[in-house]
Formats: C-alpha cells, sequence, structure tokens
C-alpha cells in the first residue's frame, strides 16, 4: 500500500513540473492588454483620452508701469494693459478693450491721462478709479486728501511736536517713525494717591479727655538710639522722580507734518511761483518784477502719523498724560523691518551698560563749585518746587 502512494506522489510531482514549464512562460510574456484601434499591419493604436481644457476668463484692465506718486498728473506711458482673471481683477479696477481703438482712447482719456493721482500707485499695481480726481478741489465730494491716504487697517492721529523731538522736523509724509516715550517715577501713597512722605500729625488727650491734634510734619517715625521717643525725619527736598525710557510705537506712517488746510485738500499742492524778470524795451537788461512779500512760514507743532487702532489710543492717552514723546526717523529700506524690543532705559542701566564710574569722594575739591551741567532744554519743562517751599506755602 505504501508503495502504491510512493508512485502516485511521484506521477503527481512529474505532471505539475510539465505543467509548469508549459504554462507559465506564456503567462510571463504576456503582452499587457492596450486599448485602442488596429491598423493594417497588425499593430494596435492606442486611443488617447480626450481632455477638454477648462477656459480662463480674462479682464484688460491698466496696471501702473512706473511708480506714481500722489498728486502727480497720469502720463500717457505711465501705464499699460494687461490681461488678469476676472476672479484676481479688484474692484474699481479700469477696464479697456484695446481692440476697440476708438473707445479704448476715450476711455484713456476721459478717466485716466491728466488725472490726479489721490494716493501712491506703485509700479505693477492696478489703477482703480477711485485712486483718480479730476482735481484736488473735487476731493471734497470723495472724502479728504488724508483720508485717501491712510492705508487699510490704520488710523490717523496728531501728535504735537518741536524741533527736537521731531529730528529737527526733517520728517516728510511718507516717511516711517519710531516713537521713544520718557515717564518720570514717583512713589504715592496707595490709598491717598499723593506723592510721599505723608505728613505726620501727633496727638495727645487733655485733662478735659478732648483731642488736641499738633502741627503735621512731612517726613517719617524712626526709633532713636538717644531718646525714648521715636524720632521725625523729614526729607531735604520733594522726592525725586526716577526716569525711565523706552521705545514704543514702531513703524509708524507720516501723513502731514503741520495742519491740514481747512478745505481738507493738501495733495498736489504747488508753492506761489516766483516773479518772472522782465526785460526793459531801451535797454534790453533783465529786471526784477515788482518785489513779493514772502510769508514767513511758522514751524509746525503737530505731525500726523497713521498707526494701528490701539495704538491710537495709547499715543491720546500719552498725550492727555503729558508724557514727553521723541520720534526717530527710519531709512527707507527699513521702514517695513519687523517690529524689534528694545530694553528701558534707566540710571543703573546707562551705569551698568557702560561701566559708568561714580565720582569718588577726595579731601579736595574745585572753586568754583560743580553744581550743575549742560542741559538740553526743550519747549516748556516742568519745575520740580522743593520741601520748603511747599511747607512755606502751605502755612500762608
Amino acid at each position: 500500500m505504501n508503495r502504491r502512494v510512493l508512485i502516485l506522489l511521484v506521477l503527481l510531482i512529474v505532471i505539475g513540473g510539465a505543467v509548469a514549464v508549459l504554462v507559465l512562460p506564456g503567462l510571463i510574456n504576456t503582452p499587457p492588454v492596450v486599448q485602442g484601434t488596429q491598423g493594417p499591419d497588425g499593430v494596435i493604436v492606442p486611443t488617447v483620452p480626450n481632455i477638454t481644457a477648462t477656459p480662463i476668463h480674462v479682464i484688460p484692465i491698466l496696471i501702473a508701469v512706473q511708480d506714481l506718486p500722489r498728486g502727480i498728473r497720469i502720463p500717457e506711458n505711465g501705464f499699460e494693459v494687461r490681461l488678469l482673471p476676472a476672479e484676481n481683477v479688484p474692484r474699481y479696477a479700469i477696464s479697456v478693450d484695446p481692440s476697440d481703438k476708438v473707445a479704448y482712447a476715450r476711455t484713456l482719456q476721459e478717466n485716466v491721462i491728466g488725472k490726479i493721482a489721490r494716493t501712491d500707485i506703485a509700479i505693477e499695481q492696478p489703477i482703480l478709479s477711485t485712486m483718480l480726481v479730476d482735481d484736488v478741489t473735487q476731493a471734497a465730494k470723495i472724502g479728504s486728501d488724508a483720508a485717501a491716504v491712510i492705508p487699510v487697517g490704520l488710523q490717523a492721529i496728531s501728535v504735537p511736536i518741536d524741533r527736537n523731538s521731531a529730528v529737527s522736523f526733517a520728517p516728510r509724509p511718507g516717511d516711517y517713525i519710531d516713537i521713544i516715550v520718557s515717564f518720570l517715577y514717583v512713589d504715592v501713597d496707595e490709598e491717598f494717591q499723593s506723592r510721599k512722605p505723608n505728613q505726620l500729625s501727633f496727638t495727645t488727650i487733655k485733662q478735659d479727655g478732648s483731642i488736641e491734634i499738633i502741627n503735621a510734619l512731612n517726613g517719617r517715625l524712626e526709633p532713636s538710639s538717644l531718646s525714648q521717643f521715636p524720632l521725625v525725619v523729614s526729607p531735604s527736598e520733594i522726592q525725586r522722580p526716577r526716569l525711565t525710557t523706552q521705545r514704543t510705537i514702531q513703524s509708524a506712517l507720516v501723513i502731514h507734518v503741520g495742519d491740514f488746510s481747512l478745505d481738507g485738500n493738501f495733495i498736489g499742492n504747488t508753492p506761489t511761483p516766483a516773479v518772472p524778470p522782465t526785460v526793459a524795451a531801451d535797454s534790453g537788461e533783465a529786471t526784477k518784477g515788482p518785489p513779493t512779500a514772502v510769508p514767513t512760514k511758522p514751524l509746525p507743532e503737530t505731525i500726523t502719523i497713521a498707526v494701528r487702532p490701539q495704538e491710537a489710543v495709547v499715543l491720546a492717552w500719552l498725550i492727555e498724560s503729558r508724557v514727553p514723546l521723541t520720534f526717530t526717523l527710519r531709512s527707507p529700506n527699513e521702514r517695513d523691518r519687523a517690529n524689534v524690543p528694545s530694553t528701558p532705559v534707566t540710571l543703573r542701566y546707562i551705569v551698568e551698560t557702560y561701566q559708568v564710574a561714580q565720582a569718588p569722594k577726595l579731601p579736595y575739591a574745585l572753586e568754583p563749585a560743580i553744581r550743575s551741567v549742560r542741559q538740553l532744554v526743550s519747549g516748556t519743562l516742568a519745575s520740580i518746587t522743593d520741601a520748603s517751599s511747599q511747607i512755606n506755602a502751605a502755612k500762608k
């Protein structure tokens, strides 16, 4: 029985090997099925599926090919026609049809050429109808010139300036500035919100039981090693404020320096031309026209800048608090530079950073005594009277 099983297994193995030899090569070498049509020579030509392209709807609009500053009259070579996808065309873009030469020329003459730019138009920027006006005197119909030049997301606010705080009046519209503030800190009583030290008033009880208040003293109580009663330590002068200076608002856009015209127009205003020389008929020599009084332009007292809405609130608080503001002018190459944090500057910061040594006490000195150093005076300085003058004034 085992012999018959062994012979059967051998036969199965032989038959399986023969099938593998005859069938597998055909399966391995079978070419892939290709869909298509058979040519006359029997070769199958693959069929390429039809691909339908989705058309892109474009609109011809006007694009600036040079920087057009506000106030300039648009020249004929200041723009060109570009095709933009319809979904990318901004609102109020000026669309034209170059194929219709008559309508194209009429559109340019009526809506673009010779118009005045209400705001800066950068190269490669679409020219919008809201950016152009016939005359700056028409600005009142669509708002003030100042509002037209404020970037989206910013608000304009006017800040007082003087020669030292405003870089000697160097900033001009289009510049970017940073703002430095200076605070004077003093210690105050948290409840009274008055400057320390508090005034001390002693009380005694009379024989009749009434309370008598003795004159107030300005100072603080300290224990005494010479007496069983405490001492009243009074200051020799009013508390000295502690100065801290820090940069706050950065990259504020300058909109205008000085007062605006009451009619709201300031774009494209040109100065009055000088009187040209005239030629005498008999001598042929040039003679000047009648002398014209040139009015002296007052120095600006305010600067209008565009800042973020929250920064406008900060500036309003600083102005109301009469905090001194100092402006620094940025390079045009760094006007878009990200805000960089700065370190508050105090007396300790100056001494430790620059290793300023304290002057030693010596057994000799100069005569006359050095009691002050040169100071830069800007505007009106708030004077701080000494404690003795305040006390004397209170007694009167």
